[in-house]
């Protein structure tokens, strides 16, 4: 795709596939080209946009082919000082709008720990690679699994942070990337409100995290703390890819979560519901309870992803969560369980709640936001 805005050029090609349209003449003919993406500014260059677009896509013949090469990688050269000094000039437009959305944000919010969400990380390896894509392109936020040593070789710093955990264990790298945010709405250089989306997703997520960590550490009774994966440390990164260049954005490191075959209970739906309900109590509101992100772990549903999550509120009504909770897993249908883990439970005040049937009742969905 090729767009005359004025003096501004913005393609989207693959120069490495140039030579093949050398064969094609057909006017009817369509070719797919991988697409890479520059945003040219022409002005005061001496230079129009076909005039560029002529010396990219054609060469007319053999006898030419030399002399138009010379040209050509000239053109290459204006273009690729344009197109670095456009994402230079983006980033110090940007930094100011990032650090001041960031500490506004953090400083709106009692839950985050600003020695954290205003900590920089910094990386460097030969390629993005090595690790479990657990949700990546086509999604906003991009979600990881690393081996602890890999990580620590691509960040050294959270060897400090990973002290307590052997170098094969895995651990979860949730990233929210405003590049990636720019691309899914078709642009290649995200701009101010993009880096501000990641900003607030990032702090939203860190907040539910920190909340119920506090939570739990207030509570001494198993039965009344909410499973979740363990938050070690979050805040902004940068990773140097050889021959890609930065990929830079917020993160989040998370515990993972290896589910069990612990065959569910009703006792540990209840529980499970139980623990929604206290979600509510403090503040949070799941708002995406689906198999995705619940997994059963030593005999409890451990809740992932708050991406969807709602934490405006002092309190939370969570039926809705609930009711999605035992619809997944089928509460009506499944048996009682006699393990003295779940004893405990038919004594809390939850148990005294009415389960509403849910069959036929499909859950709920998250806002689109």
């Amino acid at each position: 795709m090729i767009t005359n805005f004025h003096h501004t050029l913005y393609i989207e090609i693959d120069e490495s596939r140039l030579s093949q349209l050398k064969e094609l003449t057909d006017d009817n003919n369509e070719v797919e080209i991988p697409c890479n993406y520059k945003l040219l500014s022409l002005e005061g260059r001496g230079l129009t946009v076909q005039a560029v677009l002529l010396n990219l896509l054609f060469i007319e013949s053999a006898d030419k082919e030399e002399l138009l090469e010379k040209y050509q990688e000239k053109v290459f050269n204006i273009i690729d000082n344009i197109t670095s000094k456009k994402h230079e000039e983006q980033g110090k437009l940007l930094d100011p709008a990032i650090k001041d959305s960031l500490v506004k944000e953090t400083l709106a919010n009692s839950n985050i720990n600003p020695q954290k969400s205003n900590s920089h990380v910094e990386g460097e390896c030969e390629s993005w690679t090595g690790f479990e894509v657990l949700q990546g392109e086509g999604h906003r936020r991009h979600v990881y699994k690393f081996q602890v040593d890999l990580l620590c070789k691509f960040f050294p710093f959270f060897n400090e942070v990973l002290t307590g955990l052997k170098q094969d264990d895995l651990v979860i790298m949730k990233l929210f990337i405003p590049s990636v945010v720019a691309r899914l709405r078709g642009w290649p250089i995200p701009d101010t409100e993009d880096v501000k989306a990641c900003i607030h997703s990032f702090l939203k997520e860190a907040s539910c995290y920190e909340l119920i960590e506090r939570h739990n550490s207030s509570s001494d009774d198993e039965k009344d703390k909410i499973n979740i994966p363990t938050l070690y440390y979050y805040g902004a990164f940068r990773m140097n890819v050889k021959d890609l260049g930065p990929i830079e954005g917020y993160y989040l490191l998370l515990s993972y979560v290896e589910e069990d075959e612990t065959i569910i209970t009703k006792s540990m739906v209840e529980n499970g519901c139980r623990q929604l309900e206290l979600m509510g109590d403090i503040g949070i509101q799941h708002h995406d309870i689906a198999t995705r992100n619940c997994k059963v772990a030593d005999g409890n549903i451990v809740f992932l992803d708050f991406s969807h999550a709602k934490n405006l509120e002092l309190k939370y009504d969570n039926s809705d969560d609930i009711h999605d909770l035992k619809y997944i897993y089928e509460y009506d249908k499944l048996e009682e369980s006699d393990d003295d883990n779940y004893s405990a439970i038919s004594s809390a005040p939850f148990s005294e709640v009415q389960f509403p049937s849910t069959a036929g009742t499909e859950p709920t969905k998250p806002d689109s936001k």
